[in-house]
């Protein structure tokens, strides 16, 4: 039961409570002391995903400052390219198996040097493969195009 449901219950039997009147006592105390059990268990483990989220998110940052650390040491003076125009147009896509396959063709204009007075062409067809329907797309191979 989600926690949208379980907060509607208990506002349905709030809604239709029937109480003693000399004491106030709910009828329905059991039902509603369930429904709060259960409401706390999936608050907690909400608070425990933020949590692990949380961590999970500062162990990715700090892996990303080591990686980033690593390959300015590897490289203190990484290529300037510069990007200048990205035309991409889905070529096609198609099931195979258990699969999907994708081409995508990307013409691009760029100066891979900021001196270089005239930018270059690149182009290229990039395939893309995924589980039917299911999976991430997941980069498969590059083809140049002349």
């Amino acid at each position: 039961m989600t926690l949208f449901e379980i907060n509607a219950q208990l506002r349905a039997i709030a809604d239709g409570a029937e109480f003693n009147e000399e004491t106030g006592e709910i009828y329905d105390e059991q039902a509603i002391m369930e429904l709060q059990i259960a409401r706390e268990d999936k608050l907690e483990g909400i608070a425990c995903l933020i949590k692990e989220s949380k961590a999970m998110a500062e162990a990715i940052k700090a892996e990303k400052t080591k990686l980033y650390e690593r390959q300015k040491a590897e490289d203190p003076n990484p290529s300037q390219t510069q990007i200048l125009l990205v035309n991409a147009s889905l070529q096609s896509v198609e099931e195979f198996g258990d699969k999907d396959r994708a081409a995508v063709y990307f013409d691009v204009v760029m100066r891979e040097d900021p001196n270089q007075e005239q930018p270059t062409h690149a182009r290229e067809i990039w395939t893309f493969v995924r589980q039917h329907q299911t999976g991430n797309w997941q980069l498969d191979g590059l083809q140049q195009v002349e």
